[in-house]
């Protein structure tokens, strides 16, 4: 029986591991028939002949040069993701509108239109990381962020305003606390999800809390594989659940597959980017109105296509919202 060779491709984040298996005939031996025959006729005294058998190096020196090569790649990988973690915050400080427009001067020119165009109706943007997980990110930080300083600023209006604005975070809080039940209902387990859950019901329960302050928001979502990581996966596995809660519905807008293999393939794993069926999902088991500005260059007069994800109505959405702007696979978070 011929053997098999698996090779198994392995992501780095310890919170989802995919195998892919890739199967390949390990190299057969190339026995010299002749040299066989010779052996048997030269021998006089009845003992048994081992074949003169010619195993080819080529599989040898293939594999090993596969694996430099995969080596060398994750090397090179890791030099890239280094540089990002070293150069680019998970979540950059506000940023005005006019470094993004400096950043199109030499591009293309309905992309350089289209952010003159963001500048008359934004003041200042947030860049993400791109890891693959900035919408995700995006999300997170925008959403903290608002019932953050909506609590503040009615602080400083009155009791009134002050409960409003904390009824605004028990509504969002709700709905994590209630949320794992949700996610074993469709087949999680409570075991694996426990600590991921425990780190975004706790940040959004730090929202109500005196000591919370912007900067402390900023700091505690910036730590590398802290909270922030930790929500990211946890907020995958709840588009996850609310496409299952709702399959027929969305398996309709599928590409490719059901709507699990949609789920274990392009949602699950980090580092895998967003499409409009995940953001419409999201934004629907959080409650959130998301608007998403979009700056793809396809509108040579510089105007932006703006699509609208979640509930619409102010009593529905949670009495919050996310502004976020898109570039060809990327998010960013937006302020007027």
């Amino acid at each position: 029986m011929t053997p098999w060779i698996f090779s198994f491709d392995m992501p780095n984040d310890d919170t989802s591991v995919n195998a892919n298996i890739t199967t390949e005939r390990a190299p057969e031996s190339s026995i010299d028939s002749s040299n066989v025959i010779t052996a048997l006729e030269n021998n006089d005294d009845g003992k048994v002949v081992q074949p003169n058998v010619n195993v080819p190096s080529s599989g040898v020196v293939d594999a090993e040069s596969h694996r430099i090569k995969r080596e060398q790649t994750e090397n090179q990988l890791n030099a890239i993701n280094e540089e990002i973690r070293q150069n680019n915050a998970l979540t950059s400080e506000f940023l005005p509108l006019t470094h993004l427009i400096q950043s199109y001067a030499e591009s293309s020119e309905s992309f350089l239109k289209g952010a003159e165009y963001l500048s008359l109706k934004y003041r200042w943007y947030r860049r993400v990381r791109g890891d693959g997980n900035c919408y995700y990110r995006a999300f997170l930080y925008g959403l903290c962020e608002v019932l953050l300083s909506r609590r503040l600023e009615a602080a400083t209006i009155g009791e009134e305003a002050l409960q409003k604005s904390r009824k605004d975070i028990d509504r969002v809080h709700l709905v994590a606390k209630t949320s794992l039940e949700k996610c074993t209902q469709q087949g999680y387990s409570k075991f694996t999800l426990e600590m991921f859950y425990d780190e975004f019901v706790g940040i959004l329960s730090s929202l109500l809390k005196d000591t919370t302050t912007p900067a402390s928001l900023h700091s505690i979502l910036n730590h590398e594989n802290g909270v922030s990581d930790y929500c990211c996966w946890y907020l995958r596995v709840l588009t996850a659940t609310q496409l299952k809660i709702d399959r027929e519905r969305f398996s309709a807008f599928l590409e490719y597959g059901d709507v699990d293999t949609f789920c274990s393939e392009e949602v699950e794993p980090m580092h895998k980017d967003v499409g409009m069926v995940q953001a419409i999902a999201l934004a629907e088991f959080m409650g959130v109105k998301v608007d998403v500005e979009y700056l793809d260059g396809r509108n040579p007069d510089g105007k932006l296509v703006v699509h609208h994800f979640g509930p619409q109505d102010q009593n529905e959405s949670n009495g919050c919202g996310v502004t976020l702007l898109y570039r060809p696979g990327h998010y960013d978070i937006l302020y007027r």
